[in-house]
């Protein structure tokens, strides 16, 4: 689940079936339907981020959106595909998941092909061993409330790998939060600039936390409160924000979130630093479909290629 511009150019399918697809695990072993109906599900759900298809591209006759389909609506229309698809081709199970684990790669090199995301700059915001094998690279708005529920998964994932894995947070304050959410950016800015990136992303996780509590986005003076509890002077990041002196940093992180395909938040991508595959995963994926993702790249061995380049600590 995602937030989204709000200008009906793309909607990302509010599913926690939405997101990123990788080859079955060979130790899975619920059962076949089960275990197809889930991976169903997520083909045809991943297959419609960002694109919005309707239900007439399924082959289904009704001309409701497939995006606006409840739970149990997709469910249904997984299972009697599921279903059809056995019956007319009487496959095995391992036949089965041959099939699936083929059309995920095929939809894997496409969606690669699509990306073009910066690795970490310099200037990044980094959460974790800024050498780590793995990026996970975040476009992300304070007002948005799936980057909120995020925020929390993302931290799980860099404390859960050790080092292997880190986290880039990228600003991409989107038209329909702003002002509030572009002034939370310019102030996260200012802290980063005051306080270096600890103070940022301390002041980051104190500004969703308050959101969370006061049901919304933060006014100035409840920012300019938040900088003095992470040990920032007053009138100094008062002063930061005032001025909009940080706004450019923002603005440039919007431009190149847009250019790597981003339109709604949190926009995620997965980067291995040694192979240079890029994986998106767009909105709110849940923790056990990040670490999924992760762990198929951390296996593939780099192939001799050159580790593409790191900024120094």
């Amino acid at each position: 689940m995602s937030c989204t511009l709000d200008d009906g150019f793309i909607r990302y399918v509010g599913s926690e079936r939405s997101g990123w697809l990788m080859p079955l695990n060979p130790d899975d072993r619920m059962p076949l339907k089960q275990r197809s109906r889930r991976a169903a599900a997520l083909v045809i759900s991943g297959m419609i981020v960002g694109i919005a298809l309707s239900a007439v591209a399924l082959g289904e006759s009704s001309s409701k959106p497939i995006g606006d389909w409840s739970e149990e609506e997709l469910g249904r229309y997984v299972d009697q595909r599921i279903e059809q698809r056995l019956q007319k081709g009487r496959l095995t199970e391992e036949q089965l998941n041959a099939r699936i684990e083929q059309g995920i790669l095929a939809f894997i090199a496409k969606q690669q092909a699509r990306h073009d995301v910066k690795p970490i700059q310099p200037d990044d915001h980094v959460l974790g061993n800024r050498s780590a094998r793995i990026t996970l690279i975040e476009y992300s708005d304070y007002a948005c409330p799936y980057c909120r529920r995020f925020h929390a998964t993302a931290h799980r994932i860099v404390e859960h790998y050790q080092g292997k894995v880190n986290w880039v947070y990228r600003h991409f304050p989107l038209s329909i939060h702003n002002p509030g959410a572009r002034q939370a950016a310019v102030a996260a800015e200012c802290a980063a600039e005051l306080g270096g990136n600890a103070a940022f992303w301390d002041f980051s996780d104190r500004i969703f936390d308050r959101a969370r509590s006061v049901g919304g986005e933060l006014s100035a003076a409840e920012l300019v409160s938040l900088a003095t509890e992470v040990g920032l002077e007053r009138e100094p990041f008062k002063h930061c924000l005032d001025s909009g002196g940080t706004l450019a940093a923002v603005q440039a992180d919007v431009a190149e979130g847009t250019r790597a395909g981003v339109r709604g938040t949190p926009g995620n991508f997965v980067l291995d630093n040694a192979t240079g595959a890029v994986v998106p995963m767009m909105g709110a994926q849940p923790y056990e479909q990040l670490t999924h993702v992760i762990d198929q790249l951390l296996a593939r061995s780099p192939g001799g290629k050159q580790p593409m380049t790191r900024s120094k600590q």
